[in-house]
């Protein structure tokens, strides 16, 4: 079974799910029993942990956000990174390395889209697919892609994204600025529940094999400054940052989400990151879009949460 709409297939999952989204996790927590200080600090250290965010947003992506602090997760030994890598290698994909610019609508028989893009060299290319899946964030900041020749526009969505800087710095932290006397009664993991505090969480990295090293990472909603490092550590060997659009505002609750088809064999994956933006629940919107997609394509309409309409036959439809 295949869903249209990131509240259809979150509902799917538990139909509890949908109040989540429409409530902040400070409300969803209080009426399920939890006090003042429970969320104030446990809740709000995971929120600005994970989203930089504080306990007025969603429930839904608050949740996600507790569940992320919790004992027993795991993460590839090797990286990540390996997760795409082996997904390309076991479908045998051919993998285009280039920036798609737009998307355009054909006219003619035949194949339904084109897409635009920059190759590695720099040059302009363009391909035609029966079905194109765009799985990047349609967001201002973060997208350029231009849908051409749509009988309706498509522009990105208006929710913002969230730009966080993540510093890490091989070196000796001092103790006394995150209020302890000696270094070694320093956690290795710091979450902060305050938000005038630069810094988000803290945590001393081990290498992609799970060997631990010198280096620390921390998160913050703005570039720290050089004299902000110096007080955090009495002596650093490295220090790199990388400031991105993390994932979005989550500051409104019960706004519209974006839906997973754009058009006829258009699809998008990303728009559930407006419901929680992490790598499983990317993971389970791929999945779905792939099985819209197959079911579309097929004709198997009763997979699929409501009747798919071909846009060509809008003009022969009746009203029952």
């Amino acid at each position: 079974h295949a869903y249209t709409t990131v509240p259809d297939l979150i509902g799917a999952m538990d139909p509890s799910f949908i109040s989540y989204m429409k409530n902040s996790i400070k409300f969803v927590m209080k009426t399920s029993g939890f006090g003042d200080t429970f969320i104030d600090e446990m809740v709000m250290g995971a929120l600005r942990t994970n989203y930089g965010q504080n306990t007025d947003i969603p429930g839904f992506v608050g949740a996600v956000s507790i569940a992320g602090v919790q004992p027993g997760l795991w993460a590839v030994k090797g990286g990540n990174k390996q997760v795409p890598e082996k997904l390309v290698s076991e479908a045998q994909v051919q993998v285009i390395q280039g920036t798609v610019v737009s998307v355009q609508l054909l006219q003619y028989q035949g194949k339904n889209y084109r897409v635009g893009f920059f190759d590695a060299e720099k040059k302009e290319q363009f391909k035609d697919y029966d079905i194109v899946i765009v799985a990047t964030p349609l967001h201002d900041e973060v997208s350029e892609i231009d849908f051409e020749d749509f009988p309706s526009s498509i522009e990105n969505f208006p929710q913002q994204f969230h730009k966080v800087t993540a510093t890490f710095v091989e070196g000796v932290p001092d103790p006394k600025y995150f209020g302890v006397d000696n270094a070694d009664d320093l956690p290795n993991s710091i979450l902060t529940c305050n938000d005038s505090i630069l810094v988000n969480s803290q945590d001393k990295k081990a290498d992609v094999f799970g060997n631990p090293t010198d280096v620390y990472k921390f998160f913050s909603n703005t570039p720290p400054s050089e004299d902000d490092v110096k007080q955090m550590f009495t002596s650093k060997k490295d220090i790199r940052m990388a400031t991105f659009m993390a994932y979005p505002e989550y500051s409104t609750v019960g706004e519209d989400l974006p839906p997973f088809v754009l058009h006829d064999q258009l699809y998008y994956v990303n728009g559930i990151e407006l419901a929680a933006s992490a790598m499983e629940m990317s993971s389970i919107a791929g999945k779905n879009v792939a099985l819209l997609a197959y079911n579309h394509w097929h004709g198997n309409l009763e997979k699929i949460d409501e009747p798919y309409l071909d846009p060509a036959l809008e003009k022969d439809k009746t009203e029952l």
